[in-house]
């Protein structure tokens, strides 16, 4: 039970008791008080629900900066990430020309040392006529 209802129960209670009637000043004396002291407690949760509130809004603020700075990590990430790959890819793409390029030259010298294997059969079938073998 709060002081106010403590108050107004024992003010209603002598009221009931009292042989005489109290003086209407006195009833406005204690409801001044009474209203005082309600007055009190109301700033009172006031000043604490305005402290929360001060308090959350912080915290959200903070929130919001965090999240903005999560979002640029991100995207500096994504962007180095992007360029990462795409380096991969032109070096990919650099290293299968090459291959081919070695590919092509791998059988033009095949075709080289088969002509030069048929050439050198033939001379030496050329030597063995002119030998006479």
């Amino acid at each position: 039970m709060t002081q106010v209802h403590r108050n107004i129960n024992r003010n209603s209670a002598y009221n009931r008791t009292s042989p005489h009637i109290r003086d209407s000043s006195d009833d406005a004396a204690v409801l001044r008080q009474e209203l005082v002291s309600v007055q009190r407690m109301m700033d009172e949760v006031t000043r604490k629900k305005e402290s929360e509130v001060d308090d959350l809004r912080r915290r959200c603020e903070t929130a919001d900066r965090e999240r903005e700075l999560l979002q640029s990590s991100a995207s500096e990430g994504q962007s180095e990430l992007t360029a990462k790959v795409a380096g991969l890819e032109a070096r990919n793409e650099e290293q299968a020309r090459k291959k081919e390029e070695l590919l092509e030259e791998c059988n033009r010298l095949q075709k080289v040392i088969s002509q030069l294997e048929l050439e050198g059969k033939d001379l030496q079938h050329e030597n063995k006529k002119v030998r006479g073998e």
